[in-house]
């Protein structure tokens, strides 16, 4: 005997709430999953930057400096 497969997101909350949060704050949604940072700035809470500074990174800048 076979068995239907239940699909796991019939009744799921957390992706509602978060289509909702995106259809009002489209810059928090990313990938699927909430920036709660963008949510803070947002709504006005901002982080206070103290050092700030220039940087350019790149994948195996690490291993060009040896």
């Amino acid at each position: 005997m076979e068995y239907k497969k239940v699909d796991q997101n019939i009744n799921n909350i957390v992706n509602e709430q978060v289509r909702k949060l995106e259809s009002i704050f489209p810059s928090v949604v990313k990938d699927g999953e909430v920036d709660f940072d963008a949510l803070k700035e947002e709504l006005g809470q901002f982080q206070k930057v103290e050092n700030e500074k220039y940087e350019i990174t790149w994948a195996g800048k690490k291993n060009a400096k040896n």
